[in-house]
């Protein structure tokens, strides 16, 4: 597993991330294991004002990977966007519990077996008025588990919706709710 910091904005983390795989010849869209579909594009499309009237830090950081990576952005969009949204796979779960001597944060990460070996746990610490926080994503951007520097733990098991609306995918989810809550109420409160 590789292990990365970002610092900066979101934008400045992206750009950096980008462009040191770019120097290294890492092309992140060579190593999409499912096809960038029209569908999938224009799910992104439809996702894209949510994201930028709640999320805007993310379609920086997003915008920033695609500068670095002198790349597209709407197609990193529609591969972020549509991702645990839209099937190729759901297969990771994930479990916690406390006892009055410890708290467990697990999972299997068996989404997207085919990227395995660019799983990473990341350590975020911007600077642009969110949370740090220390997470895992087989997905770079997303994170499908975390603790922020409250203590607040989310992670994500992988269940695809019946209808395939416009909005937040889990992943999404999980990011927005370590960088922005302090804890669970407030995380659930968000939800809603």
């Amino acid at each position: 597993m590789y292990h990365a910091h970002f610092r900066g904005t979101h934008y400045e983390a992206g750009f950096r991330w980008g462009s040191l795989l770019l120097k290294h010849k890492n092309i992140i869209l060579e190593n999409i294991p499912f096809e960038i579909t029209q569908e999938r594009i224009d799910y992104a499309l439809s996702c894209l004002p949510i994201y930028e009237k709640y999320y805007h830090e993310i379609v920086e950081e997003i915008q920033g990977l695609a500068d670095g990576q002198q790349c597209d952005v709407r197609i990193l969009q529609a591969v972020l966007f549509s991702m645990y949204s839209m099937p190729p796979s759901c297969n990771c779960s994930c479990f916690a519990f406390t006892t009055e001597q410890e708290i467990l944060l697990g999972r299997n990460s068996d989404f997207l077996t085919e990227i395995e070996r660019l799983n990473q746990n990341v350590v975020y610490k911007l600077t642009d008025g969110v949370y740090s926080f220390t997470g895992n994503t087989t997905a770079f951007i997303e994170i499908e588990d975390g603790v922020n520097e409250h203590g607040l733990a989310v992670g994500l098991t992988s269940v695809y919706p019946n209808q395939c609306k416009p909005g937040f995918n889990a992943g999404m989810i999980v990011r927005y709710l370590l960088e922005k809550c302090r804890n669970v109420s407030e995380a659930v409160s968000c939800l809603y």
